[in-house]
Order: structure tokens, then sequence, then C-alpha cells
């Protein structure tokens, strides 16, 4: 499943992307949900980050962040070589996510939560640390 991640998406016209977006993938839940399990969570994280990114740029907040706090772990703990990506994509979503709620609902503490997200963001993006010689 290819990511819909269009962030910079305004207007008219970006909304109406993502309303077609929620549009075509929200009857998918339920069906992805029975049919990708186990090592094929990926499929599911991949339906879901979609499905919180198009929610996002719809200002449906709440099932945009459980879409997304469903998904992120799922790829985090993902082995397959494509999923480092993911997971970035997915911990971008969330920080836009809780930049774009905070611009709608300032003073409730999703500035706090987009900086956690974008502190996140910067640890997966970092070369993992070399571990120590085995003696």
């Amino acid at each position: 499943m290819t990511s819909i991640v269009v962030f910079g998406a305004a207007g008219r016209a970006g909304r109406q992307i993502m309303a077609e977006a929620e549009k075509l993938l929200s009857p998918l839940e339920v069906p992805v949900r029975k049919a990708f399990t186990g090592d094929d969570l990926r499929r599911l994280a991949s339906l879901l980050m979609n499905l919180g990114t198009a929610r996002t740029g719809l200002g449906e907040f709440t099932t945009a962040e459980a879409n997304l706090l469903e998904a992120q772990p799922i790829f985090v703990r993902s082995r397959h070589p494509t999923h480092a990506k993911d997971a970035r994509e997915c911990t971008q979503a969330l920080v836009a996510l809780y930049t774009s709620r905070n611009k709608a609902e300032p003073g409730k503490g999703y500035d706090a939560k987009a900086a956690e997200w974008k502190r996140k963001l910067l640890a997966l993006a970092a070369p993992p640390s070399p571990q120590p010689a085995a003696h």
C-alpha cells in the first residue's frame, strides 16, 4: 500500500483529496483488520497511517489520533527493511496531527505533544548507536 502522506495539501483541493482518500479507505478498515494479522500487521498499519493522515486533513482529530497511534508502534516494531521509512512517515503524521490540532484548539497541550513527537522523529532519523565490541 502506498502512502498518501500529503502534509502540505491545503485549500479546497487538499481537503477534497483527503475526503476522497477517507471515503475510499474507511470501509476497508474492518476487512483489513481481519485479513492481516501477525507478520502482515504492517499492511494494517499502512492503512491506518493513510486514514489518520486523511482524517487529520479533514480536521477529524480524534479518529486520526487513534489511527496514527495504533499504526506507529507497528512500524517501529517491524524488522522489515522498508519500515524505518514508514515509521518516520507515521511519526511525521503524528507531528502534523498535533500541530494542526494545536492551531484548531490552542492551549490544550497539543503543542507539547507535537514537540514530543518531533523528538521521537529525530530519534528515528538518527543512525543507530554503535554497539560495544563483545569480548
